[in-house]
């Protein structure tokens, strides 16, 4: 969240791939699935579908906001910043490639998650859309259990 930690790498390059993002708010998914803990997978699956909204004040980011959301579009700022001032003229030479997700598991996959990815997708395509941005949009929504299932399987 600190552009200044990463910009100078921003200005060298022309293509970012973002890929951070949460899939749960409860890390210990990963752990359950490395662990094939199947009753602490579904507990955390059916629970992050039930969560209140409310609860801890709504003042607060949540982790789906900061993550999925926010990081992107601060990474875009800071690359849009540096490819705006860095443009050969030659129209849109550079590429942001955001790592979404298909929306085809619900409901176990929180509908907070993909409201995340999709909002931060529509922000990213107007911030790449404006007629001076150097920089183009990609959008990749890999399936997110099976993927996540697979990698595990292969550890």
């Amino acid at each position: 969240m600190d552009p200044t930690s990463y910009e100078e790498h921003l200005s060298k390059s022309s293509s970012v791939v973002h890929t951070i993002g949460t899939l749960f708010p409860d890390a210990g998914y990963k752990a359950a699935l490395q662990s094939g803990n199947i009753p602490a997978l579904l507990r955390i699956l059916f629970s992050a579908n039930n969560q209140n909204p409310l609860k801890g004040g709504s003042q607060r980011p949540s982790l789906y906001d900061t993550l999925n959301h926010d990081s992107a579009l601060t990474v875009l700022a800071t690359f849009l910043s540096n490819a705006t001032s860095t443009a050969s003229g030659s129209g849109k030479d550079r590429t942001f490639v955001y790592i979404s997700a298909e929306d085809v598991f619900r409901p176990f996959v929180p509908s907070q998650y993909i409201e995340s990815k999709r909002k931060c997708e529509r922000e990213i395509r107007r911030m790449c859309e404006s007629a001076d941005s150097p920089v183009r949009s990609i959008f990749i929504r890999p399936g997110t259990l099976p993927v996540t299932l697979c990698a595990t399987s292969l550890n």
